[in-house]
């Protein structure tokens, strides 16, 4: 049985400016008035929104998910390359098969949400990402 009615959704933001674009993995969900999705959450969908595009100065990647070592792309469903992440492009993560999406229910340590930034650092870029789950 689920405890609320309905679908909820998260905000979660990666902002160059304010979270930098050093390789490696960034906890969104520890920022300030945010949180990691619920322990025993079923993520459905997660949208990302590209607000500023995503620059580097070479073949950088960027993926979202929660951050564990399986699934460091879990909401994206494969890390997205430098050249994709421009101003107003959409992601659906369902869309690219996130292994989070729809098929586990989260445990208390799987909650947190998370951006990983791979091969070469960010030198500017804004995505906003939006969870959908059902608790």
């Amino acid at each position: 049985m689920f405890k609320n009615d309905g679908m909820l959704v998260q905000e979660y933001e990666y902002d160059f400016a304010v979270d930098g674009g050093a390789q490696g993995t960034i906890d969104l969900s520890a920022k300030a008035n945010k949180d990691p999705l619920p322990a025993g959450a079923i993520p459905v969908e997660c949208y990302a929104e590209v607000v500023t595009a995503v620059t580097s100065a070479g073949a950088l990647t960027l993926s979202w998910g929660n951050g564990s070592a399986n699934d460091v792309d879990g909401y994206s469903g494969v890390a997205k390359a430098v050249g994709a992440l421009l101003l107003d492009t959409v992601f659906d993560g369902k869309a690219d098969s996130g292994a989070l999406l729809g098929v586990k229910k989260l445990g208390a340590a799987e909650g947190p949400v998370s951006v990983t930034i791979g091969a070469v650092d960010a030198t500017a870029g804004k995505v906003k990402l939006r969870v959908v789950y059902v608790y």
